[in-house]
């Protein structure tokens, strides 16, 4: 019965996202809008599928990626066992192993400081899947895909996210200016 609550407690984290329209104000400020899916699936595959956009001024794909993980972490019920299926190069930076020093430098600093302390203030555990695993869903993510490009193409109505630095703002080494969060990319 343990193996069974276990299982059933595993939770997919499948995320996609497709960079949409660019914008320029007429300040000659740009603002780059992004279209992304998150899929939270169980075993038995119940799933919630939430679809937004994110609305930057800097492009960073990356950015958006790493802060959809961190909505979908709250999402997920206390204790759960995270599955994530996300891109290839969002993978290898989950896996690579940082000195102290290199993430307080690091531009994704922040992000990462609040996905680890979520996890586990809430008893999660994020697994990443394996290649055999990500097979899996790749098919699952095409449809994703797809959907997206629709949705850019069509100019589907969806919700806007904005996830503000301030909010995720974790320990006393948060550096600030003028009550501004300087973030580790911006650091000298």
């Amino acid at each position: 019965t343990d193996e069974r609550d276990k299982s059933k407690r595993q939770t997919y984290l499948i995320i996609e996202c497709v960079k949409g329209k660019i914008k320029v104000l007429e300040k000659g400020y740009k603002h780059i809008e992004y279209l992304v899916s998150l899929v939270l699936r169980n075993r038995e595959k119940n799933e919630i599928r939430i679809n937004a956009k994110f609305k930057v001024t800097k492009e960073d794909e990356f950015k958006i990626l790493i802060r959809c993980i961190i909505i979908g972490i709250l999402l997920i019920e206390k204790g759960s066992d995270i599955l994530l299926g996300i891109d290839e190069k969002v993978r290898r930076y989950f896996m690579k192993n940082l000195s102290n020093r290199k993430r307080i430098d690091e531009e994704y600093c922040i992000e990462m400081l609040a996905i680890e302390k979520f996890l586990k203030e809430e008893d999660l555990k994020l697994d990443i899947l394996k290649h055999s695993e990500l097979e899996n869903i790749k098919e699952e993510k095409g449809k994703i895909r797809k959907l997206l490009e629709l949705m850019k193409k069509e100019n589907f109505e969806t919700y806007e996210i904005n996830v503000m630095d301030e909010a995720l703002t974790i320990n006393e080494f948060n550096l600030f200016w003028k009550y501004v969060l300087i973030t580790g990319d911006l650091r000298g």
